[in-house]
């Protein structure tokens, strides 16, 4: 056992990421590609940046030539690359890198995200609709629909803010999609863009009109009573 314990920590450890381990189908490796990809990367941990494909054939139980298929099939995938170091007595040697596979790791995930942005957006989008016709308590003519894709994909406000506008024109009973553009043209001006800048338009509309109405009642000596109707 004490041999064995020996061995084990002598043999050190692999880091390999959970992304490279949860995405390395998404990135086009076979399953035998990332197994070379976990043999090459406990050398190139160890600073061994050259490994010897012919002990990682041994290991892996694989004949050389299809080891050296693997490794073409990386660098054909840009997922492995063969750079040169320059040593300090000027000699030049080859390098193995995988910094490619990390590059193309992070365009998967990003790319990813922006899908899921897209179904997020496209889900608010749907609500909006659904939110204006109940509103307006009617269906929308197909010119209305157009309409609201445009507030989307030419004008770029965010559901958030249109479900703002809508709410908006309720509140003032005047529900159309003219008004709410309205609202929408007024506050684009404003570089009124989230729901916070609305909610900061509202509290400064609230207190000019305390004021207004504080100084109304020193004039007339009469208490005149507010109500803030922006609460929701």
């Amino acid at each position: 056992m004490e041999g064995f314990m020996k061995a084990y920590l002598q043999a050190g450890q692999v880091d390999v990421s959970g992304l490279v381990l949860r995405h390395y189908r998404t990135l086009g490796m076979t399953e035998s590609e990332f197994m070379l990809y976990l043999q090459m990367q406990s050398y190139l941990q160890r600073g061994e940046s050259l490994p010897d494909l012919n002990v990682i054939a041994q290991i892996m139980q694989q004949k050389i030539v299809d080891i050296y298929g693997m490794v073409q099939s990386l660098l054909d995938k840009k997922l492995l690359q063969i750079d040169q170091k320059t040593a300090a007595d000027g000699k030049r040697s080859d390098v193995y890198s995988f910094d490619l596979l990390l590059d193309k790791l992070a365009a998967v995930l990003t790319q990813k995200e922006a899908q899921a942005e897209q179904v997020q957006e496209q889900i608010q989008a749907e609500d909006i609709y659904r939110a204006i016709e109940s509103e307006f308590g009617r269906a929308l003519t197909p010119m209305e629909i157009e309409t609201i894709a445009m507030w989307f994909s030419q004008d770029h406000y965010q559901p958030a803010i249109v479900k703002l506008a809508l709410r908006e024109a309720v509140m003032n009973q005047a529900p159309s999609l003219k008004y709410m553009d309205k609202i929408l043209l007024s506050w684009e001006k404003q570089n009124i863009r989230t729901p916070a800048d609305v909610q900061k338009l509202r509290d400064q509309r609230y207190q000019k009109q305390a004021w207004s109405a504080s100084n109304q009642a020193k004039g007339t000596g009469k208490k005149i009573p507010l109500k803030k109707w922006t609460q929701d």
